[in-house]
């Protein structure tokens, strides 16, 4: 079985801060997003090679990110896909962009069955489970999760399921959902059904949101969904990462050579050479990223990345991207570029 993991969007609802920089690299602590997902796949013994696709506008973030990851045990199971995109209004799409990533896989390599995960999905699936459950049934599956509410249902897929679970009936993004049954970015597609990406793409349907594939799939032909419980964050907005951050986020690290004389409330991740002042307070739920600078300023419940330098400020429920400077003023739920340059004092 191969896996794909697509890293290929441009993320535009955290724009600017993943116009520069791709989401799926964002730091969750020690690991960034996509790492969660690769971890757990990377100790699955029936998963052969694993694919990661992202667009050439990221592909240099991507490289350098594979060549320093601690997370991939066996980097030799891995190969980067890089599609032609470099920009949001020339991108493929997520279907058109599986398609284009299982071509590239199929032109040197058997047909296989392949495990597709979103890569900005982290989720508490048991994939052993999941790939149980597929061997069981030998159709498409999608990983399903309840979600609290039916407003949050107008932008994912609604699922509704037969005894069993089988689906019969997938609405993506429902305008009045009936059912709080949400289709994650997980799937199986067996090696006989991949061709089919192909029609229903020269029907000229939607290329994007991989749910309106299986929407359609499920129409035609067999379609089961595996329930999971726990926690599923599709992080696509801030909103969806910083509840991913106070979830995931549960244990506290210093990099031995920051240099911390302020308060920190836990759990906090503060990366190498990072400096926080006497007059400061970072925590609970900040990441500070290496080489920051925070003097007589407050963190809270945010992400700071790398080079950026904070003074006399307040930054809570909000991302700050690489070497920007931020001078007074209150920064709260925002999304702030990399190179950013503000004074509010």
């Amino acid at each position: 079985m191969y896996a794909l993991i697509l890293a290929g969007g441009f993320a535009t609802r955290l724009w600017p801060v993943t116009r520069d920089f791709p989401k799926p690299l964002l730091p969750l602590g020690k690991k960034r997003i996509i790492e969660f997902t690769l971890e757990k796949i990377d100790r699955l013994q029936c998963i052969g090679k694993i694919y990661i696709s992202t667009n050439r506008a990221f592909e240099k973030y991507f490289k350098d990110w594979f060549a320093s990851s601690n997370c991939l045990k066996d980097k030799s199971r891995y190969q980067l896909i890089i599609e032609p995109s470099i920009r949001e209004d020339a991108k493929f799409g997520a279907i058109r962009g599986i398609h284009y990533d299982l071509k590239r896989i199929l032109r040197n390599s058997p047909a296989r069955d392949t495990l597709i995960v979103a890569g900005d999905n982290i989720a508490s699936i048991d994939f052993e489970s999941f790939l149980a459950f597929y061997r069981r049934v030998r159709n498409p599956v999608v990983a399903v999760f309840e979600v609290n509410s039916l407003e949050a249902m107008k932008g994912l897929a609604e699922v509704h399921l037969d005894e069993n679970n089988k689906i019969i009936d997938f609405i993506e993004k429902p305008k009045e959902p009936k059912s709080r049954l949400a289709a994650t970015a997980i799937y199986v597609l067996p090696k006989d059904m991949t061709h089919l990406i192909g029609k229903y793409l020269k029907e000229r349907r939607n290329p994007d949101a991989p749910g309106y594939f299986f929407e359609w799939l499920s129409k035609r032909y067999d379609v089961y969904a595996y329930k999971f419980d726990g926690y599923w964050f599709d992080i696509g907005s801030l909103e969806g990462y910083l509840l991913a951050l106070n979830k995931l986020l549960s244990e506290s690290y210093v990099n031995p050579d920051a240099q911390i004389e302020g308060k920190i409330i836990n759990p906090v991740y503060i990366e190498v050479n990072a400096k926080v002042d006497s007059k400061s307070v970072v925590g609970p739920y900040a990441i500070i990223g290496a080489n920051t600078i925070v003097s007589g300023s407050e963190i809270r419940n945010s992400l700071i990345m790398s080079g950026s330098i904070v003074n006399s400020s307040s930054i809570r429920n909000s991302i700050i991207g690489n070497n920007a400077q931020i001078t007074g003023g209150r920064i709260h739920g925002s999304i702030l570029s990399s190179y950013t340059r503000l004074c509010l004092s």
